[in-house]
């Protein structure tokens, strides 16, 4: 778990030093009277200096002389001149890990100061995750519980950007029948795409079943929908339904966003044998609620299964009506859910209506179904409020920041992180690629990575196939600089290829100067035990503090490792250095290309854990962690330009646990084009 680094401040207040006890330089003499105990070596964490300057005679210096002050490791800025015999400075931290001194030239220090720049505290984030807004049985509330259960210190929620509907974009309102079809299509992004809206048969234990537009069911315009099967002729209630399918699924409705469902239906018979239902599932682990089932709201009119009263997890609701006439039904399905299901109030999403007809002994059911219609009053930025809000809820461990998962691009998908990003407008036109979108993001202050590069399926594709699809991958990553991304999600056992498929992806793009964070990810969608799923690894994101803007800033420096968190149930300490360098993980040195020592300190580690030192996935040394604990080690290198030195770890199955970011070396030419984030900065 983070603990938050602290600025310490050491104040002292001593003599000035006379002319027998103090060493004379040509301007005179100073002595630090506050600055930094300790700052996070980050190339960002500043702290304020406090410094007492005398002249010659140990008078102090008239107001508005400047002290001309260097420090060994990272910078001095802002100096004022002084007031007081005092002057105020700002110490900005360098990159490196060390003890900072500090100087003025022709100025003598009778007692020399020093502190520390330190590495920050490592905060494990889930970067990848769904939850009600998204398709899946997944809950905020369970996913919360689960990284509670695991020590997780952040959640960092990425629900599909166009399931929040801003500007009602791309949205199933309902069915009105008046162009006397099943189906219909929807606007879409881009506007040469289809998505297309309709009924499909389901199930059916019917003789028969027909759904079909008549002039004669209509309500209200032209149409109505006519549903009507014929049993078998046996006793028992059998039943055949049909369900609005949208493709690609969309459609599915949080309810914090006050939904409501409407229509009117019509009886064509008056039987006991007979009987209809509209049910609404509620976030099942399908999104057609074909399996993994649990929640459900059935409005229910006649002849329906009795064992649905028995079901806890099933809302019934009778509707009125009579046969031969229209009723028109509104129910508000955010409210239903919150009574029934206290424990989830909001944290639910309703699915897409399905339909229902039941009948026994051979009978015909009939019912004519017109103007159904969804209504979501809130979307877009106003629901991502909502569930920040309700986020805010939860127990304060883990913490809880809101993103987005930018899917409606095909490929790529992109995870935006940072909270003043907005939704991407695609009603404004279609000229939205991956590269545009990454650059509408950083506009805003976020970061995109690049999440699952091969695709969504959690299977192992076959060869020759696979090997192809890395290629073709790597070609369109390259091809489009990544997209603009920041990040990359690596940290995949498997899905559709292997992790060494999407490590062996990031080493080509690093190698071509797309210097990308690779962390780790789940991409989960339901209420599982997290350490069940071959994918369940998460990121570490090494930060002076849990503040969003300094997560940003770890992920960009790319002093990030990603592992496997069900193997390291406290936490995992890493730490990657080229000390002759004053480099650290995630940094590129710029023309070094004598042999110099790397050192790796790993705490804990397992019993019988392997750490594998790669470059560019070429093992070069492996060392072995029998007892488990603390794992250290040295191995100079001899790097040429293009060498890509990270950590692997490997358990006693071999089974991969954890990864590091790399250290990186290139020569004169490619470090003209290496980002300032990513330099050793002393």
């Amino acid at each position: 778990m983070i603990s938050s680094p602290l600025l310490l401040l050491t104040l002292s207040c001593q003599t000035p030093p006379t002319d027998t006890d103090r060493p004379l330089s040509e301007r005179g003499s100073f002595e630090v009277i506050s600055a930094p105990l300790s700052l996070i070596a980050d190339g960002r964490s500043s702290g304020a200096l406090t410094i007492a300057a005398f002249d010659r005679d140990g008078v102090p210096v008239a107001d508005g002389t400047v002290l001309p002050l260097s420090v060994s490791s990272g910078w001095v800025r802002r100096v004022q001149p002084s007031v007081d015999g005092l002057v105020a400075a700002t110490y900005v931290a360098g990159t490196y890990p060390q003890e900072v001194e500090l100087f003025a030239p022709n100025w003598s220090q009778p007692e020399p100061h020093t502190w520390s720049t330190v590495p920050g505290a490592a905060v494990s984030a889930q970067l990848h995750l769904h939850g009600s807004l998204s398709e899946g049985s997944g809950t905020m509330r369970g996913h919360t519980a689960s990284a509670a259960a695991q020590g997780l210190d952040l959640l960092w929620w990425t629900d599909h950007d166009f399931l929040y509907y801003p500007n009602h974009f791309l949205e199933l309102t309902g069915f009105n029948f008046d162009e006397c079809r099943l189906g219909k299509e929807l606007s879409a992004w881009p506007s040469t795409r289809t998505v297309s809206a309709g009924w499909e048969q389901v199930e059916s234990g019917l003789a028969t079943l027909i759904a079909e537009p008549r002039e004669d069911a209509a309500y209200k315009g032209a149409c109505g929908l006519r549903l009507s099967g014929t049993s078998h002729a046996r006793p028992d209630i059998q039943s055949g339904t049909y369900a609005v399918v949208v493709k690609p699924d969309i459609n599915l409705k949080s309810l914090l966003a006050d939904v409501s469902l409407r229509f009117a239906f019509r009886p064509r018979q008056a039987s006991d044998a007979v009987g209809m239902e509209v049910t609404v599932w509620l976030s099942s682990a399908s999104s057609s609620g074909t399996t993994g089932q649990t929640r459900a709201i059935r409005f229910g009119y006649g002849a329906v299964p009795a064992q649905r009263a028995a079901n806890p997890d099933i809302v019934g609701v009778s509707l009125p009506g009579r046969p031969g006439e229209w009723t028109a039904v509104d129910y508000d399905l955010s409210a239903i859910a919150a009574e029934h299901f206290p424990d989830l109030a909001g944290d639910l999403h309703a699915e897409l209506v399905r339909l229902s007809v039941y009948s026994a002994r051979g009978e015909t059911a009939a019912f004519d179904i017109d103007e159904l219609e969804w209504s979501q009053e809130v979307v877009g930025a106003p629901l991502q409020d909502r569930q920040r809000a309700l986020l805010k809820t939860l127990d304060d461990t883990p913490m809880h920041l809101v993103g987005q998962e930018i899917s409606l691009l095909g490929a790529p998908h992109l995870n935006a992180f940072g909270s003043g990003v907005p939704f991407v407008p695609y009603w404004a036109g279609d000229h939205w690629t991956g590269s545009l979108i990454s650059a509408f993001v950083r506009e805003h202050g976020g970061m995109t990575a690049c999440a699952h590069m091969f695709g969504v399926s959690k299977d192992l594709a076959e060869e020759p196939w696979r090997s192809q699809l890395v290629a073709d991958t790597l070609d369109a990553y390259l091809a489009e600089d990544a997209y603009g991304c920041e990040l990359l999600e690596v940290g995949y056992r498997q899905r559709v290829g292997d992790v060494w498929d999407f490590l062996s992806v990031w080493d080509r793009l690093t190698g071509a100067g797309l210097y990308l964070t690779g962390i780790g990810a789940s991409d989960v969608h339901n209420d599982i035990d997290w350490d069940s799923q071959i994918n369940n690894f998460v990121t570490w994101i090494q930060t002076a503090s849990s503040h969003e803007e300094d997560l940003l800033w770890g992920l960009r420096r790319g002093a990030v490792w990603f592992g496997d968190p069900s193997i390291f149930p406290d936490g995992v300490s890493v730490e990657l250095l080229a000390p002759e360098v004053l480099a650290s993980m995630g940094q590129v040195v710029v023309d070094h290309p004598s042999p110099t020592p790397l050192t790796f300190t790993i705490t804990p580690l397992p019993a019988d854990a392997s750490v594998v030192l790669v470059d560019a996935g070429k093992p070069l040394r492996e060392w072995s962690s029998v007892h488990g604990g603390r794992l250290s080690g040295t191995h100079t290198v001899e790097p040429s330009s293009g060498s890509i030195y990270r950590l692997e770890v490997y358990d006693s199955d071999g089974r991969p646990i954890l990864f590091s970011n790399p250290i990186t070396f290139v020569d004169a030419a490619a470090g003209a084009l290496v980002p300032g984030i990513r330099r050793v900065q002393p």
